[in-house]
C-alpha cells in the first residue's frame, strides 16, 4: 500500500492534466482511506481521513520508518494533538504522516506479540499432552510391574514390611525384618560392601556422581555357619540372600554407621533388609515423555549386546554397554533422579524379552532392531561380568580392593 500512495502521490503532482491530476488524487485518496481502515480503529486517535488524504497530496507520507528522533518527539509531546489543521500547514503533515508510521509500527510489534502468544500456547498445550500422555504410560507401567511382581515374588506378602508401601524408592522392592544374635562368641557370618560403591563400579565412574547410589549395604558372601546362618535355617520364608541389601541397622541408615554397628561388639543387631525386583521392564516410552520433552522417533536406544549360549536354558541378550545419548540411559537417569536404583540398568543384566517377543534370539534381535522397542523385560544379574563369565581380571582386581582398600568386609 505504501507504495501505491507513494506512485499516486508522483502521478498527481507531474501530471499537467487536470482531469488526470483529479483522477490521480481520487485514486491516492481512496488507498489512503484503505490503508487508515487497516489500522486499529481504538489507536488511531483524532487523526482524520482527511489528514491523510492531505498528506498524501503533499507528498509526506512516503515509505519507510521515521527517525527515531522524530517519533520519539511525537509521540512524547501530549500536548499537541492532532486536530485537523490546514492542509498548507507542512509542519503539521509532516507530524500526521510521522503518526501513521508510528500507528503502523505499533500495529507491527502487537500482530508480533499476538504471534508469540499463540506460539507459547501452543508449546503449553503439547507440554500438556505430553504429560498426560507420561501418565497415562507410567500407569501403565505400574500396572505391569505388579503382575510381574506377583509371578516372581519371594516372599509371603504377610510377612513384608510396610515400609516399602510408604516409600516410592522402594518400589517393587521385598522388604522384611531380620534378628541377628552372636552371642556365646559367634560371628555374624557374613560379607558385606557398600552398596554405593558396587553401584558405582558396575556403572562405571566416569557416568556417575560421588553420592549416587542407594544408601544401603549389600550382602556379598553368607558363611556356612554363624548367626546368619542360624536364622536362615530357623526362617525360610525370610532366609538372607547373596546381594539382598541392608536398609538400616538398628534404627541407622548411615553406610559409615551401620558398617562400624556390624564392626562393634554388638551381639543383637535388628536390620531392615531389602530385595531388589530380579525382573522388572525398562519402559522406554517413559523416557520419552519426560518433563515434557519428546525425542524423536529414531531416537537410538543405545544398547550393545551379545547373544547367551543357544544351549542355554535362557535364551536372552546379554547388555555389553549402555550409551550416553540413547534411551535406555535417559531411561536410567529418569530413576536415578527419584532414587529408584532398584530399576537402573547395568552392564551384565539381561534382556529376557523386547516388546512382547520373548523365547528367541534372532527375534528379540530383529525387533530390538526395528525402532519399535519400547519395552524391555530386564533380569537382573549381580556380581558378573558381560556374557555371565568372571573376568580374571575382574576377580584379581576385587581381591586387591578386599585386602588393602577394605572395600568389603566380613562380621
Amino acid at each position: 500500500p505504501m507504495e501505491n500512495i507513494e506512485a499516486a502521490t508522483q502521478a498527481a503532482q507531474v501530471s499537467g492534466n487536470e482531469e488526470s491530476k483529479e483522477s490521480a488524487r481520487s485514486n491516492t485518496t481512496e488507498v489512503a482511506l484503505a490503508l487508515f481502515q487497516a489500522i486499529d480503529q481504538e489507536k488511531r486517535g483524532v487523526l482524520s481521513a482527511m489528514d491523510l488524504r492531505n498528506a498524501v497530496l503533499a507528498g509526506l507520507l512516503v515509505p519507510g520508518p521515521a527517525s527515531a528522533e522524530a517519533v520519539a518527539a511525537t509521540t512524547s509531546n501530549s500536548d499537541a494533538p492532532f486536530l485537523p489543521g490546514q492542509p498548507q500547514d507542512e509542519e503539521y503533515l509532516r507530524r500526521a504522516a510521522i503518526a501513521l508510521e508510528v500507528q503502523l509500527q505499533r500495529r507491527a510489534a502487537e500482530a508480533e506479540e499476538e504471534r508469540r502468544h499463540a506460539a507459547e500456547a501452543e508449546m503449553e498445550r503439547r507440554r500438556v499432552a505430553a504429560m498426560e500422555l507420561e501418565k497415562d504410560e507410567e500407569e501403565d507401567w505400574h500396572a505391569a510391574m505388579m503382575t510381574l511382581q506377583e509371578q516372581y515374588h519371594t516372599i509371603p506378602e504377610v510377612l513384608l514390611s510396610a515400609v516399602a508401601a510408604s516409600n516410592t524408592q522402594l518400589e517393587a522392592c521385598e522388604t522384611w525384618e531380620v534378628t541377628l544374635s552372636k552371642e556365646n562368641g559367634r560371628r555374624f557370618g557374613f560379607m558385606f560392601s557398600s552398596d554405593r560403591v558396587d553401584y558405582q563400579d558396575a556403572r562405571g565412574k566416569k557416568v556417575v556422581l560421588p553420592h549416587e547410589g542407594a544408601e544401603m549395604l549389600r550382602v556379598k558372601e553368607i558363611a556356612p555357619e554363624g548367626a546368619v546362618a542360624d536364622w536362615n535355617a530357623s526362617n525360610a520364608d525370610t532366609a538372607i540372600r547373596k546381594y539382598d541389601r541392608i536398609a538400616s541397622i538398628n534404627g541407622k541408615g548411615a553406610i559409615d554407621e551401620m558398617q562400624q554397628i556390624l564392626r562393634s561388639g554388638e551381639t543383637i543387631v535388628r536390620m531392615h533388609m531389602v530385595r531388589y525386583p530380579q525382573y522388572f521392564f525398562a519402559d522406554l516410552k517413559r523416557g520419552l515423555a519426560g518433563a515434557g520433552v519428546v525425542l524423536p522417533v529414531n531416537a537410538s536406544l543405545g544398547i550393545g549386546y551379545e547373544k547367551s549360549d543357544v544351549a542355554s536354558s535362557q535364551l536372552e541378550l546379554i547388555i555389553t554397554k549402555i550409551s550416553q545419548d540413547g534411551l535406555l540411559e535417559r531411561w536410567n537417569k529418569r530413576n536415578i533422579s527419584k532414587g529408584r536404583y532398584q530399576f537402573v540398568v547395568t552392564v551384565g543384566m539381561r534382556i529376557e524379552a523386547v516388546n512382547d517377543v520373548e523365547g528367541s534370539l534372532d527375534l528379540m534381535e530383529q525387533e530390538l532392531c526395528s525402532g519399535r522397542a519400547r519395552r524391555l523385560r530386564i533380569r537382573r544379574v549381580e556380581g558378573k561380568r558381560s556374557g555371565g563369565r568372571t573376568s580374571v581380571k575382574h576377580a584379581l582386581k576385587s581381591l586387591v580392593n578386599f585386602s588393602k582398600k577394605g572395600a568389603s568386609s566380613s562380621s
